[in-house]
């Protein structure tokens, strides 16, 4: 080549490589602003979750402390309400006691919690702990919480717009329920206030230090900002900020006032219509001279070095430690496959994150980390069939895979088992988000961005869903009253879900199952003590009794709605086979499978366990009565399953003795 044409391809390519790297820069600002935009919207869906949780979590407590039996001895006991309230007796002192233990439950968030007679004057009151006395209890009936809390049903939860405490002088949330009195009817309420700061406190935790904000979804007024602590005496919230009105939708993303915005409208109640809004800066300008001038040497250096990076670019798409390709990879691939999709020739796109690599990573050190990740990329790629399999960096994998989702559920089911490992001490499993590809998205980029998004999500509710958050509630309150009755029912969702596995349940029915089995007697916090631990046989009345639990358990599961399902299980908990159960006497498949699974091995667990009358049972006793009541009080089929997983529970016990010996 004459030394002419050299220098004319050195001019040529001097002035299009700036507008190659202007261009290159425009659109990683662009990708740059889809990241922010997916990680806003998967933070305000989160921040929803988590508050439409908290509310659920009050309405579920609520009914739980209703239910507590002191507050209908107040009102079996003789004497006049005026009596016993000046009087300040035992009766009084356990109301005190289970108005307290709200304390417990809601540590630092509780305003004040009180029991109000329906005609308006207050029983008793407690204030951070202390019960008030006589002379300080005060008339209610004119509080905006109260005519609205007794026109609720038995059962029905009411909670207030925000008001100032007139007794800690913060901003509150009322949450109040009636109380039944012996005559059937609401004879009072249970009312307590959650401060808006343990609203903005929460919050906080989960905002990753950026700005979360909580607006009254009509007006768009500041209820709590991450940023501005609600402090006694001020305002509520922040009432200059104007930022959020005229938000309309149940959700959007929007740029407001220099920053951009994601939000979600929170359905956990019907009194407070708010926002969840998370924001994020508007992004920077884009600083083309001073980049443009530092990537123009790097690719005049790339240019010399063509030849090399042409050998190398295999290199580039691989992971070096799993042999799997890599996020290049599989950007590229899906740059060449996508066109070719439509809705009779899908992808499906999935994202995986490890769940407890980082505890193993610490424990055994990174080289043995490495080994068990060389190891899940060979599973994954011999579990993805056809597809292919990428790790994306660090604890992140990734299948592609041709055709639906819905057929794929197999092979899905396979990747993540592949990617799932236990030993001494330590468990890994995975979280995962799923694309299907066009229907999804049409791009690379959206593609990949969903599914991280979706991947996200997965991951936080992981963590602590509100079903989960509900049941761990409910079960301390248990183990504060009765510690074995708590262990007995985590034994029976043990239980539960390993008959549901081997029946062959899908994961979100086997996470019902297992609640239902942890809370299918969440009803008796209603039951009397001096019942449940009675040292002898129980009359027909104290039968009676018991046989509500159910009906009250249904009730208080069904306050929180992430748990409707489970409280439908537990509501036929305790019928029978042959028709002669409560509450409602179905029988075979009229009793919901899950509830049939429950009965048997609630019926285990409470043979094998010890019980104030009497010893519990041998394993192999409490087998033979299954056995025996097999198709009268327990669906046949269902304990043939539960027996021969035992069976093999007990063989694997036995060798596993004899190896260690």
């Amino acid at each position: 080549m004459s030394k002419t044409l050299k220098i004319t391809g050195l001019v040529v390519a001097i002035g299009v490589l700036p507008l190659l790297i202007v261009g290159a820069l425009v659109k990683q600002r662009e990708s740059d602003r889809a990241a922010v935009e997916s990680s806003l919207v998967s933070r305000a869906n989160v921040q929803a979750t988590e508050l439409e949780a908290g509310f659920a979590r009050g309405r579920t407590i609520a009914l739980l402390m209703a239910s507590n039996p002191s507050f209908f001895d107040f009102y079996s006991q003789p004497g006049s309400r005026a009596e016993k309230v000046a009087a300040q007796g035992r009766t009084i002192d356990r109301v005190h006691n289970a108005l307290a233990y709200l304390e417990r439950l809601y540590p630092g968030q509780i305003g004040e919690a009180c029991f109000i007679d329906r005609n308006g004057l207050e029983n008793a009151r407690v204030v951070q702990g202390l019960g008030a006395s006589p002379s300080t209890l005060s008339n209610e009936s004119q509080n905006p919480f109260f005519r609205p809390s007794f026109a609720q049903p038995l059962g029905g939860v009411y909670q207030s717009e925000p008001y100032v405490s007139p007794d800690t002088g913060e901003w509150v949330i009322g949450t109040a329920t009636p109380v039944a009195g012996p005559s059937g009817t609401a004879a009072a309420i249970v009312h307590f206030e959650l401060t808006i700061e343990s609203f903005r406190t929460a919050a906080s935790r989960f905002s990753g230090g950026d700005e979360v904000a909580i607006v009254d979804a009509d007006t768009g007024a500041v209820v709590v900002n991450t940023r501005r602590e609600q402090r006694i005496g001020a305002k509520l919230g922040d009432p200059s900020d104007r930022r959020f009105v005229g938000l309309s939708g149940s959700r959007g993303l929007v740029e407001r006032g220099g920053s951009l915005l994601a939000y979600r409208l929170v359905g956990g109640t019907t009194t407070n219509r708010w926002l969840v809004v998370a924001v994020a800066p508007r992004p920077g300008s884009l600083a083309i001279v001073p980049i443009a001038a530092v990537l123009l040497a790097l690719l005049g250096l790339a240019l010399l070095m063509g030849r090399r990076w042409t050998r190398k670019s295999e290199e580039a798409e691989t992971d070096p430690l799993t042999g799997l390709g890599n996020r290049r990879k599989l950007a590229t691939d899906l740059s060449r496959l996508l066109p070719a999709t439509n809705t009779s020739n899908p992808l499906t796109l999935c994202v995986y994150d490890l769940n407890g690599f980082k505890n193993y990573n610490d424990s055994f050190g990174h080289p043995a980390g490495d080994v068990l990740l060389t190891r899940f990329g060979s599973r994954l790629a011999a579990a993805a069939l056809e597809g292919s399999a990428y790790r994306l960096g660090g604890d992140e994998f990734c299948v592609l895979i041709a055709g639906d989702a819905g057929e794929l559920d197999p092979v899905l089911a396979a990747t993540r088992e592949a990617l799932s490992d236990r030993g001494e001490g330590w468990t890994i499993d995975c979280a995962h988000g799923t694309v299907l590809l066009p229907a999804d998205a049409r791009d690379v980029e959206g593609a990949l961005r969903l599914a991280d998004q979706r991947l996200y999500e997965a991951k936080q509710s992981g963590r602590r869903s509100p079903s989960r958050q509900s049941t761990d509630v409910l079960l301390q309150a248990l183990r504060e009253r009765d510690p074995d009755l708590g262990s007995h029912l985590h034994d029976v969702g043990g239980l539960t879900a390993a008959v549901g596995a081997r029946i062959g349940l899908v994961t979100e029915e086997l996470d019902a199952l297992r609640l239902a089995g942890e809370l299918h007697d969440i009803g008796k916090v209603a039951i009397p003590d001096a019942i449940l631990s009675k040292p002898g046989p129980l009359d027909p009345d104290e039968w009676n009794l018991i046989r509500q639990h159910t009906l009250i358990g249904e009730r208080i599961l069904a306050a929180a709605p992430a748990l409707s399902y489970v409280a439908k299980l537990v509501r036929s908990s305790h019928e029978r086979h042959d028709g002669t159960g409560y509450p409602e006497a179905k029988s075979a498949e009229e009793i919901p499978l899950g509830s049939r699974i429950v009965a048997v091995c609630d019926a285990f667990d409470a043979m094998i366990g010890p019980r104030p009358y009497r010893l519990g049972m041998s394993e192999e006793v409490a087998i033979a009565e299954l056995r025996r009541c097999a198709g009268t009080q327990f669906d046949p089929e269902v304990v043939e399953v539960f027996c021969a997983l035992r069976a093999e529970e007990r063989t694997e016990s036995v060798l596993q003795r004899s190896t260690s010996r």
